[in-house]
């Protein structure tokens, strides 16, 4: 069963070759990568690709592969 919300892949279009992500990184904390656990495998299960992201999200293919390593600069929040 697909998770609610995933987008099926339209009618006749060609799979796209995907790519087993890369790990993790070693300096994520153990709460963060919790998270992206659950964030990669909703991605993995959605069969969406980077370049479906790059589209939808409007950031980078380099900027979203490293968000889903956990690596790079995130923003604090801002209360």
């Amino acid at each position: 069963m697909k998770p609610s919300g995933i987008p099926e892949q339209p009618a006749g279009e060609p799979p796209h070759c995907r790519r087993r992500p890369e790990p993790i990184c070693d300096s994520a904390g153990t709460a963060h990568r919790t998270w992206l656990e659950l964030v990669r495998s909703w991605f993995v299960a959605s069969g969406l690709t980077l370049d479906s992201l790059v589209g939808r999200s409007g950031y980078s293919k380099a900027r979203l592969s490293e968000r889903l390593r956990g690596k790079g600069y995130y923003p604090g929040c801002v209360w």
